[in-house]
């Protein structure tokens, strides 16, 4: 029997339900939805276990490139150091036929010590931190349950992290997720993470707001392109930024590198969001709708990989995915944007069926790549070529 080929599995795992600081902007506990608040504070060990089945029924029915498990939160290091190694330990154990499996772990990085180092070395644990940009910026939002600012703390992590690193303990460089605030210069953010922090790999994010919660969908351009000559003027040509390069990628090379929630069509790319108690989703942020795709599709010990693809709600999010909505149709970037994420379609009004809130701001971003891409000696007919524009 020739099994379907799949790229890649990836699973949002929700190890801890609960968060040491309370980020205004949280689409997890802040923005309307209880399911985190409503399950277990932290995921048991017969989860993983299912988990692993899960997985391992997966990669018996279909032929899979490669397996990823983000720790995630909440704050993913709040199930402690112990029940964190047997969870590694136990998906590492696996039958996944000849699918490669990475884990990865994304922080607030206040917690980690050099015990925490050991761990991420032993079972070579990639990990991502989340951080806004210099004290100012980010304690703003980022905020503990007093009120108070947790930039300190968490560049003592990262600090922690990235001379782990250095010294050949880890073997991935720390990266750094940051969302995007369109009150600040985005060139400032890049500087300070660059020649403060000493970052080489960051990314920054759209916010998770639908039509019916943004309020300036003109308000990213300004952050995003002062960040974008950053890059392009940057001397130092090592510096990825994920939502550039993405984008850059997809303008000189007709192959697109598909990007989950940056790309249109991938299909062959599918992840799944798994809470504490081992009900399955699908992406993480559409939970801050409340509609009821963000409903579980059952539960990881029971479910089979073809029927969570066949689910309603999986169908739903496919059909959307490969849908390009109708103000799209004449956009000479549809087939990079595809409309947007799911997150920036919603409407209560028209559901996932309008293009992305943010598109008068994705259009600016993406005339200013392409702009910098033919300065830099790139000829605009072959990226027309790329976009599909031209045949």
């Amino acid at each position: 029997m020739i099994r379907k080929k799949i790229k890649h599995l990836e699973i949002i795992l929700k190890v801890s339900e609960r968060c040491n600081i309370n980020c205004t902007y949280c689409y997890v506990f802040n923005l309307g939805n209880d399911i985190a608040i409503n399950s277990k504070p932290i995921i048991s060990h017969q989860n993983i276990k299912h988990l692993k089945h899960f997985f391992e029924r997966a990669t018996r029915e279909y032929e899979i490139e490669s397996l990823q498990v983000d720790f995630h939160g909440g704050e993913p290091l709040m199930m402690g150091k112990e029940r964190f190694k047997a969870a590694c330990k136990e998906l590492m154990s696996g039958d996944y036929q000849n699918s490669r499996l990475s884990l990865a772990c994304q922080t607030n990085a206040i917690l980690i010590d050099d015990e925490w180092i050991d761990i991420f070395s032993k079972y070579d644990v990639s990990v991502g931190i989340s951080i806004d940009g210099p004290k100012h910026i980010n304690d703003k939002h980022r905020i503990d349950r007093k009120g108070r600012g947790t930039y300190d703390d968490t560049v003592a992590g990262l600090k922690k992290l990235q001379a782990a690193w250095e010294e050949g303990k880890i073997a991935d460089e720390p990266g750094i997720l940051c969302v995007a605030n369109p009150s600040v210069k985005g060139a400032d953010i890049y500087r300070h993470f660059v020649d403060v922090l000493g970052c080489k790999k960051f990314d920054f994010l759209i916010p998770d707001e639908s039509h019916d919660t943004c309020e300036d969908p003109h308000s990213l351009a300004e952050f995003y392109c002062s960040a974008l000559d950053e890059l392009f003027n940057d001397a130092d040509k090592d510096i990825y930024v994920r939502y550039f390069h993405t984008h850059i990628h997809s303008m000189l090379a007709s192959n697109f590198n598909p990007v989950m929630g940056m790309s249109k069509s991938t299909n062959d790319t599918i992840a799944y969001t798994v809470s504490s108690e081992g009900e399955l989703y699908i992406d993480d942020t559409l939970r801050a709708t409340n509609d009821n795709i963000f409903t579980s599709i059952g539960n990881i010990k029971d479910l089979t990989l073809s029927e969570s693809i066949n689910s309603w709600q999986m169908q739903k999010y496919m059909q959307v995915n490969n849908q390009t909505p109708e103000p799209c149709s004449e956009c000479i970037w549809k087939n990079i944007c595809g409309g947007g994420r799911h997150i920036q379609r919603y409407s209560k009004e028209d559901d996932f069926n309008r293009n992305s809130v943010y598109c008068p701001s994705i259009r600016k971003i993406m005339s200013r790549t392409a702009s910098h891409l033919i300065s830099s000696g790139i000829p605009e007919e072959k990226i027309l070529t790329n976009l599909g524009v031209h045949n």
